[in-house]
């Protein structure tokens, strides 16, 4: 813009005639003054305004963006306000992207281009995690920046998160062998992964299986039993104890354990069992079974 002699004139070429001149005399200036322009946007699966410092007048809301022309120099400060049931999550375009204050103040420059604030709905991830295993929760900011998160059962902070609505996060389980994985809730299956979209609030249950123990006792001296299990990893094994003696196993829970001791006499679970030998299934809730070999 154009400010003494060129005030009227609206493009980027001022052309003064002599008489122009002569009739201003010493008081004659001409100044050019270089101004920018901005816009400001709304986006975002919430709703909210950016209002601008007085005098400028640009107020953005979902669907109604806002441009203004100022001078170049000038500190402007957007003010963004989230509406009812809406969270700001940040500016995503312009001077102060990457900024989640409400706030954002600047000095006008050529080519500031747009500036997006961005608000969203946030939506609840409930996880819950149980047996012998954790998981990552995996996103994506509205910055682009990855965020990470382990789950257990614990019910580490990341299990319970508010997400901004819409987006796509991953749930990996954290599983060392061959367990099996079985997910329920929002993404039901039996995959290392689920993805579940923040469309709403969603609950989301992972189990693995506990690890169970299995004591048993050989009595009598030279007697050998042997055991067929799952261990914890989900490997077939076989164990031998040969008595006099205690042995110990760590099962995987809800698995069969299978014992061979020839004519003996047996406990607990297998109590009822024939003189040769029983076949049981454990609780899957890491308890402990004991059983007596006698023969």
């Amino acid at each position: 813009m154009w400010q003494g002699l060129c005030a009227n004139t609206t493009g980027t070429l001022c052309q003064l005639s002599a008489s122009q001149v002569e009739a201003a005399g010493a008081s004659a200036t001409v100044t050019a003054v270089f101004a920018d322009v901005f816009s400001v946007s709304v986006d975002g699966s919430g709703s909210g305004a950016v209002s601008s410092s007085a005098g400028i007048g640009c107020t953005a809301s979902a669907g109604s963006p806002c441009s203004a022309t100022i001078t170049d120099g000038l500190t402007v400060t957007l003010t963004a306000a989230a509406a009812s049931g809406s969270v700001f999550s940040g500016w995503t375009s312009g001077p102060c992207i990457g900024s989640m204050s409400a706030s954002c103040t600047y000095t006008a420059s050529p080519g500031t281009g747009t500036i997006t604030a961005r608000f969203d709905i946030p939506e609840s991830l409930s996880v819950a995690v149980t047996g012998n295993t954790s998981l990552q929760i995996s996103y994506t900011d509205v910055f682009g920046n990855p965020v990470n998160g382990t789950c257990d059962s614990m019910g580490e902070p990341a299990c319970n998160q508010n997400i901004p609505g819409g987006t796509v996060v991953t749930l990996s389980a954290i599983v060392i062998g061959n367990l099996p994985i079985t997910w329920g809730g929002a993404c039901p299956g039996t995959g290392i992964d689920c993805q579940v979209t923040m469309n709403q609030a969603q609950s989301v249950t992972m189990h693995t299986p506990y690890t169970d123990t299995l004591v048993f006792n050989t009595v009598n001296l030279g007697n050998l039993t042997e055991v067929l299990y799952v261990d914890p990893f989900g490997l077939s094994q076989r164990a031998d104890c040969l008595g006099p003696s205690s042995c110990s196993v760590q099962v995987m829970g809800g698995s069969s354990v299978t014992m061979f001791a020839f004519y003996s006499t047996w406990t607990g679970a297998c109590v009822s069992s024939p003189a040769n030998g029983c076949t049981f299934t454990t609780s899957d809730d890491g308890s402990q079974y004991t059983e007596v070999v006698t023969y």
